[in-house]
């Protein structure tokens, strides 16, 4: 296997990621991953085992082409989120809300990352000062 592939996991039954990293190597599912979060040449993935994170030695751009087929959106230069996971957002603050994280949205992305917000079920929150 490549250090960084998405497979299906005989475990779960669910797609998986496969990650070589320093200290071993890792198998998610992929309805675990709640973020990616670019810190400069290096992704954290933060999943729902315990609030744990996996420190990539990959930039964000790898992450987003090896997840793009299976629900996960580039909202930002810093983050890609998973659309399956619950969450909402505020179109006037320009902000997503996603597991205790809040994620700001470049205006020039408002206008294609909301709508796919919306239709994968993202709660619009309505008020417009913070």
């Amino acid at each position: 296997m490549k250090n960084l592939e998405v497979f299906i996991n005989p475990a779960s039954n669910c797609n998986a990621i496969y990650i070589i990293a320093r200290n071993g190597h890792k198998v998610i599912d992929l309805d675990k991953i709640i973020l990616c979060k670019a810190d400069r040449n290096y992704t954290k993935i933060l999943h729902t085992d315990c609030g744990a994170q996996i420190i990539l030695p990959k930039s964000l751009c790898v992450i987003e082409s090896v997840l793009k087929d299976y629900h996960f959106l580039r909202c930002s230069s810093s983050y890609i989120i998973n659309l399956n996971r619950p969450g909402s957002f505020n179109r006037y603050l320009r902000i997503i809300y996603l597991a205790g994280h809040n994620i700001s949205v470049p205006r020039k992305r408002c206008s294609k990352v909301f709508p796919i917000l919306t239709a994968f079920g993202f709660r619009e929150e309505l008020r417009r000062f913070g």
